[in-house]
């Protein structure tokens, strides 16, 4: 079935890695959950990470029902779907350092977690498309596990914040976000001109 679509499962995780992963709220999460204990940390974690898996599945289903009601063509979904990822990446590889802030930030709340710090519009609109393009059962449980999974990154990755936020652990993880966003710009880019050209369903 892979050979039917451009992605495949490697690029459909980087996608959703880049975009609803643990790299963009390793940061925002350290800092608010400074005054929490591990235990805490914790249980805030699963909550958040529930809350993110519950809307960006809800989410996605709703959003590709909605465009599938529209009737939009195949390949325009395509085009916009690779528009989407292109702008995305780039805004990734571009974003200018966070600036240090002394002010404490308050503490972590799941719904702020998950909609603020894992679930991000361009990351709905990843998966809204993806679901959009699955033309079978088995591509769509495809597109969900791996959805899953990422979420399970952030899961772990909250859960051992103090670990990952140290050094080593951010200099590593900023690596890693850069070359994965540069991964993603190349698939945004094979995308739109595979569906400029009419060519095969993402």
């Amino acid at each position: 079935m892979s050979e039917n679509y451009i992605a495949s499962a490697a690029q459909i995780f980087t996608l959703f890695f880049v975009m609803l992963g643990p790299l963009k709220m390793l940061g925002p999460f350290a800092k608010a959950s400074q005054s929490l204990s591990e235990a805490e940390i914790r249980k805030t974690a699963w909550r958040s990470t529930g809350l993110a898996t519950l809307a960006a599945i809800t989410g996605g289903f709703v959003g590709s029902f909605l465009l599938g009601k529209w009737g939009i063509p195949v390949t325009t979904l395509e085009l916009t779907g690779g528009i989407i990822f292109l702008i995305a990446a780039l805004l990734i590889i571009f974003r200018p350092p966070a600036a240090a802030s002394s002010e404490p930030a308050p503490p972590a709340k799941p719904p702020t977690v998950a909609f603020s710090m894992i679930i991000t519009t361009y990351g709905m609109a990843v998966v809204i498309m993806l679901l959009s393009l699955s033309q079978s059962p088995q591509r769509t449980l495809l597109v969900l596990g791996l959805l899953l999974l990422v979420m399970l990154l952030n899961l772990l990755s909250m859960m051992n914040i103090r670990r990952l936020t140290g050094p080593a652990g951010a200099l590593a993880m900023g690596a890693l976000g850069t070359a994965l966003s540069v991964l993603q710009v190349a698939l945004a880019l094979q995308m739109i001109l595979m569906a400029w050209q009419a060519g095969k369903p993402f």
